[in-house]
């Protein structure tokens, strides 16, 4: 299996509708279930191919079993890792108190930040909503004089995020005939809402290994899990089996360390019935486990074999998929990539991308992505293989290291 990733660029805005509320406003989720992003390609691969193609071998093999749908989430945007310990109120550039616990156990005694004394906590696994993310577009029902309707005023919550991407994972020939389709309508209202043009990657893009620090296996969710237990019941908890398995290790070296897990309930609606989908309780996107190895060494071909097949059940549908965990920064290995005399551009690119406002770092990381980076992998020639190194680390780098680096390494 290899992967790919779908970029999603729409030219009307998405509503992804979440679970109901008492409220006159529907709400809408900050990025695009694996689920919601299958039914949309299913949906547009019908409209090019006829709906008797719902019964052919090929469609079959793409959407329930050959393809993995992963979450389109906005650029440089992930859900918020449970097991970080992260400001509950609005963090200040020189801030640095941010921790993982899953990568840094013996951080858990901090409790307020050092430098501006606002409360820590652990994330809750969301993508945070922000003003800039969401608006809200009033409707009201319409009687038969042409006047609006007395009390039925109603809001519904569109995204304002025009580019999200994620990953595909299956064989090589199925994912050809995804990347065959270059449009589709994902989310709710598809009359008026949700049409995207889509693009792809090459192959390979988005593929990692899960990180491995001392004989610890560090797993994080992308997307909501679905695990049971023996006896078919849910459970928060990994299927210690199933790892071992992918790992080609033995069960019984696997031992659970420590989790870091929220309950989420996960539903929908299916539009080709027209009924809802059954409410299923999941592992929610940022759940972390610390799996302790037994002293076993998993080749780097076992940790992108389980990258790739993700955990849990009913991956094909969206669920089960694994983040890309970084290991801690550090400093010294930026300073010796970043040698002012020979890397001045790199510095440059640390410095914009670890500065105070993260639209102009998501726009610069996103240049940078789409511009840059290929234009070295064709030339490489003509460029540093200092500069190539130190671009592909800072790029690797999650926003809280951008800013601690750009704010404590100086020339």
């Amino acid at each position: 299996m290899i992967a790919t990733n779908l970029r999603a660029s729409f030219a009307q805005l998405p509503h992804l509708g979440g679970l109901p509320t008492r409220a006159n406003t529907s709400v809408t989720l900050q990025h695009i279930p694996g689920q919601t992003l299958r039914g949309a390609l299913a949906s547009a691969y019908l409209r090019t191919h006829g709906r008797a193609a719902v019964n052919t071998p090929e469609f079959v093999r793409l959407f329930e079993g050959g393809v993995r749908f992963g979450p389109l989430l906005p650029a440089s945007r992930r859900p918020s890792p449970l097991s970080l310990r992260e400001h509950k109120y609005s963090r200040t550039p020189g801030c640095d108190e941010d921790v993982d616990l899953a990568l840094d156990p013996e951080a858990k005694h901090l409790e307020v930040c050092k430098t501006c004394g606002s409360p820590l906590e652990l994330g809750k696994g969301i993508l945070k909503k922000s003003i800039e993310s969401v608006a809200t577009r009033r409707h009201t029902a319409v009687d038969e004089a042409g006047q609006a309707a007395k009390g039925q005023l109603f809001g519904r919550e569109v995204l304002l995020d025009e580019r999200f991407e994620g990953p595909l994972i299956g064989e090589p020939e199925l994912l050809d005939q995804l990347k065959k389709l270059d449009e589709a309508w994902i989310g709710g209202r598809t009359t008026t809402h949700g049409r995207a043009r889509l693009s792809w990657d090459a192959d390979g893009e988005g593929v990692g290994t899960p990180l491995v620090i001392d004989g610890i296996l560090v797993l994080r969710l992308v997307s909501d899990a679905i695990f049971v237990d023996t006896e078919g019941f849910p459970t928060r908890l990994p299927d210690l089996n199933q790892i071992a398995g992918v790992l080609q290790l033995k069960p019984d070296q696997l031992t659970l360390q420590r989790s870091w897990t929220r309950w989420n309930q996960v539903g929908g609606h299916h539009a080709a019935s027209s009924l809802p989908k059954h409410m299923e309780s999941t592992a929610t996107a940022g759940s972390t486990y610390r799996i302790d190895l037994g002293g076993s060494t998993p080749s780097p071909e076992a940790l992108q074999r389980l990258h790739l097949h993700g955990v849990g059940i009913r991956r094909h549908e969206g669920f089960g998929h694994l983040d890309l965990v970084r290991p801690p920064l550090n400093l010294e290995t930026v300073r010796r990539l970043m040698d002012l005399q020979h890397n001045a551009t790199a510095f440059d690119i640390l410095q914009t991308f670890g500065g105070v406002d993260p639209v102009r770092a998501a726009r610069a990381r996103q240049a940078l992505t789409r511009l840059v980076i290929p234009e070295i992998r064709q030339n490489p020639a003509y460029y540093s293989p200092l500069l190539v190194a130190s671009i592909e680390y800072i790029l690797g780098l999650s926003e809280v290291d951008l800013r601690r680096a750009a704010k404590e390494w100086t020339p």
